[in-house]
């Protein structure tokens, strides 16, 4: 059963960014079809969409250590043997591809980045909701 362990742990991190995907979709589009004012969508989502995109940064930043510290994995070692010594032989390859996919820019620079894509989200959101709103209009006789 440990061996299952960190693999339980990623599926639970998918499940996790998943929800937060699907929240940072639908909270601007609640927001405009609640109809309110371009201000007040915006005032609302960019916040929430922060906070969201900060956590999901930060989440995707540390589940892999979380496994990797679960498969037994020492990170004080001095060499690719000391750092697998206590690792399953069977879960040593996903545990090599795991401490390298740990290196690179860290979690708030890819915050920072995604919110500088995200921040016009709401805008465009509540903007298609108004064109979709003013072009079906009931017919008149």
């Amino acid at each position: 059963m440990e061996s299952f362990v960190p693999f339980i742990i990623a599926a639970l991190g998918d499940i996790i960014q998943f929800v937060l995907t699907l929240l940072a979709i639908s909270v601007p589009a609640v927001c405009a079809l609640k109809g309110y004012s371009f201000f007040k969508t915006n005032l609302i989502s960019i916040p929430v969409l922060f906070a969201i995109i900060f956590l999901g940064a930060y989440l995707a930043d540390i589940y892999p250590l979380i496994q990797l510290n679960f498969m037994g994995f020492d990170f004080q070692g001095m060499n690719e043997t000391e750092r697998m010594l206590n690792v399953n032989p069977a879960h040593r390859d996903a545990a090599a591809v795991l401490y390298s996919s740990i290196f690179g820019i860290g979690w708030p620079l890819k915050a920072i980045l995604a919110m500088v894509f995200v921040t016009p989200y709401p805008s465009a959101v509540w903007i298609a909701w108004l064109l979709a709103k003013s072009s079906i209009r009931p017919i008149e006789r």
